[in-house]
């Protein structure tokens, strides 16, 4: 009973067989899969415990990926990454991210997200927004971005809206526990 009654059995997934055209999906995968082998090779990996500089490599190389993302969708280079975070994020996703970062606008969350890269990227720098966000709440915001990089995946890969935005609102959740109440 227990293991029929968990929230994670694959029935209760969004993107499963029932939802996707499973053939059109790997076929369009063998056409994409170059720009986005280092993100699932990732997710693969993606278990167990995190340090501090696991977190900081991992969102290092997911701003990158983003900036892959901002780039195949024609966004504005400057405004890349809250362009491609609006244009792939679920409503509460963008949300999340706004309160990690402590900004309200997405054009703050955008200049967050490359203060917070160049601190980890460039040594000796500052590190402001770092001490203030944390190990926990760094886990959580490369969980939205790895949700927003995935969206892009699976629209690049012909997987409807509504399933993408049920996965993304279905995987939103566990990254709540990341976060300590205010």
């Amino acid at each position: 009973i227990p293991y029929l009654t968990r929230d994670d059995i694959h029935e209760t997934l969004a993107v499963r067989l029932q939802t996707i055209d499973l053939g059109a999906v790997v076929k369009r995968w063998l056409e994409v899969r170059e720009g986005f082998e280092l993100f699932a090779s990732k997710i693969r990996d993606d278990f167990g415990d995190r340090s501090i500089h696991q977190c900081q490599t991992e969102y290092v190389l997911l701003l990158a990926q983003l900036e892959s993302v901002a780039q195949k969708a024609g966004l504005d280079f400057d405004k890349r990454y809250e362009k491609a975070i609006t244009k792939y994020g679920a409503p509460e996703l963008v949300s999340l991210v706004l309160k990690i970062l402590g900004v309200v606008t997405t054009e703050e969350a955008g200049e967050a997200l490359s203060d917070l890269r160049s601190e980890i990227a460039h040594f000796g720098r500052p590190r402001k927004r770092l001490a203030k966000i944390g190990l926990q709440y760094l886990v959580a915001l490369n969980g939205c971005l790895d949700l927003v990089i995935a969206a892009s995946l699976y629209k690049e890969l012909g997987i409807a809206d509504a399933v993408i935005a049920g996965f993304q609102v279905q995987h939103f959740q566990s990254l709540n526990h990341y976060l300590i109440p205010a």
